[in-house]
C-alpha cells in the first residue's frame, strides 16, 4: 500500500498540466470512493469500508478523508498503532484538519495517552481561536471526562 501510495504521488508530480483534467477524474473518483467507504464504515462493513477507502487514495494520494477513514477502522478494531498512522497522514497532508485532529485524539485517549491528547486539543484551539469550533468543544469535554474516570478509578482501586 506505501509502496504504491509513493509511485502514485511520483506520478502526479510528473504530469505535465495538460493531463490536469485526467488527475481532477481521479481526485472525483476518489471522493466517491470515500463516500462509499464512509457508508460502509457507517454499515459496521470494515472490509467493505477498508477496500474502498485504499481505492481512494489510490485514485489520489491527496485524499484527507480517506486516511481519516483508514485511521477510524482501525481504531474500531484496536489497532492503535495503525490508527495513529493514517491519522498521521491525514494531518501531514492537512495539518489544520479538525477531524483529523479531533480523532487522533480520541486514539490517543484510547491508548492513555492523555498529555498527546491535550496537545491535539491545544492545535485545535490555536486553529479555533476567532470562531466556534464544535469539535474543539467535544474533544475537550471528552478528555475532561477520561481524566475524572481515571481519577475516580485511581480513588476505587
Amino acid at each position: 500500500m506505501k509502496t504504491i501510495t509513493l509511485l502514485l504521488i511520483a506520478l502526479f508530480l510528473t504530469l505535465t498540466p495538460a493531463n490536469a483534467q485526467v488527475l481532477e477524474v481521479y481526485k472525483d473518483v476518489s471522493v466517491i470512493l470515500a463516500a462509499e467507504g464512509d457508508a460502509a464504515l457507517e454499515a459496521g462493513d470494515f472490509r467493505v469500508a477498508l477496500k474502498k477507502f485504499e481505492q481512494a487514495i489510490v485514485a489520489d494520494p491527496g485524499n484527507v478523508s480517506a486516511y481519516i477513514g483508514l485511521g477510524t477502522i482501525y481504531l474500531r478494531i484496536d489497532s492503535l498503532p495503525t490508527s495513529l498512522k493514517y491519522y498521521d497522514l491525514a494531518l501531514w497532508l492537512e495539518p489544520t484538519n479538525l477531524t483529523a485532529l479531533e480523532l487522533q485524539a480520541y486514539a490517543y485517549l484510547s491508548g492513555e495517552s492523555v498529555d498527546q491528547a491535550r496537545l491535539n486539543l491545544e492545535k485545535m484551539q490555536t486553529i479555533c481561536f476567532d470562531r466556534d469550533c464544535d469539535q474543539e468543544g467535544r474533544l475537550e469535554t471528552t478528555i475532561e471526562d477520561h481524566v475524572e474516570e481515571i481519577a475516580s478509578e485511581e480513588e476505587n482501586s
